[in-house]
């Protein structure tokens, strides 16, 4: 029998059993399958990534506030002069529309994954009738701004330290606030843990931030695929960390904002599945600097400024008078 399911190679005299070299080979085919198929999921993740509604973490219902309160934004704001602005950092050119009016206050907004400037502009009236100047920021591979590669918060936080110099310049040192949602906050954390952050950064505001982009794919890896091995998780930290040039756990607000010394206000719905609930409570943990909260009842992910607007500016009022 064992003739008949093995086929006998002789090589000096020994005899090889050649379903010694077949289960090599299924299991080194398996192997590079797998490998292959982390890349192809990280590519699709972080390649120039595009907003989809139907996958959109929100209701019909939700979508349509949100849609309905961004054309509200942009009529409040038509006649309101910007200018679009550029920055080449590295080999990529950046893209800003910059409102200026003079003041010696000044907000960056950043916005989330899959997003552009267009999904905060709802946020901007707010700041520019409370007297800032607002440079909005698509971040890069997204929007108007070039890069192939989006790297979850960790060198869109050195393109964000550029920005602040630029804007310092154009509005001679007004003192600035960082305003980011989801990746946008995970972003301004990390710029918070700055070292070389500008003395005139003087507050962030995060809502909604993962504590990691590690503990986001694990989570995730937990919640959506859980037919999917774990050693995809460590495949993925190695490509990222050899191809693309940052480290999916050290590159992290978790990390970054025990070094933080400026006031943060941490924003967070208690509903939300995409980014769960809990890391906003370690960041708000590890954070070393002045902090406060704000915790909006039965809000998914990225909703809060949605959902409950007058919450949110209440919130962020109260937190600039302390600031500013």
């Amino acid at each position: 029998m064992l003739e008949y399911y093995n086929i006998i190679l002789y090589s000096g005299g020994q005899e090889v059993m050649a379903w010694y070299f077949i289960l090599l080979i299924v299991l080194a085919s398996l192997l590079f399958l797998h490998i292959l198929f982390i890349i192809v999921v990280y590519n699709i993740m972080l390649y120039h990534p595009k907003f989809d509604e139907n996958y959109a973490l929100m209701t019909k219902e939700e979508m349509h506030t949100l849609k309905y309160k961004i054309r509200e934004a942009e009529k409040d704001t038509i006649r309101v002069p910007y200018t679009h602005e550029y920055l080449q950092i590295g080999k990529y050119k950046m893209h800003a529309q910059f409102y200026n009016q003079g003041s010696n206050k000044s907000v960056i907004i950043l916005h989330g994954y899959c997003a552009r400037i267009e999904y905060r502009m709802m946020d901007m009236p707010f700041y520019y009738n409370n007297g800032f100047n607002v440079l909005m920021v698509d971040l890069r591979a997204h929007g108007e701004s070039e890069g192939k590669y989006i790297t979850l918060g960790a060198l869109e936080s050195k393109d964000t330290m550029e920005w602040i110099k630029w804007l310092s310049k154009k509005t001679k040192n007004s003192k600035i606030v960082l305003d980011g949602v989801s990746m946008g906050a995970a972003t301004v954390l990390n710029c918070a843990g700055n070292p070389n952050l500008p003395d005139n950064v003087v507050g962030v505001i995060a809502d909604c931030s993962f504590t990691s982009p590690y503990d986001m794919a694990k989570y995730l890896l937990w919640h959506y695929g859980k037919s999917i091995p774990y050693g995809s998780l460590y495949l993925g930290w190695l490509y990222t960390k050899w191809f693309l040039h940052y480290d999916l756990k050290k590159d992290a607000p978790i990390e970054n904002v025990k070094h933080a010394k400026i006031p943060a206000l941490i924003i967070h719905g208690d509903s939300d599945k995409f980014v769960p609930f809990n890391m906003s409570q370690k960041i708000y943990d590890a954070y070393a600097g002045g902090k406060s909260r704000l915790i909006t009842k039965g809000t998914g992910h990225a909703l809060s400024s949605v959902l409950h607007t007058k919450e949110c500016h209440t919130a962020i009022t109260n937190f600039l008078k302390k600031v500013i």
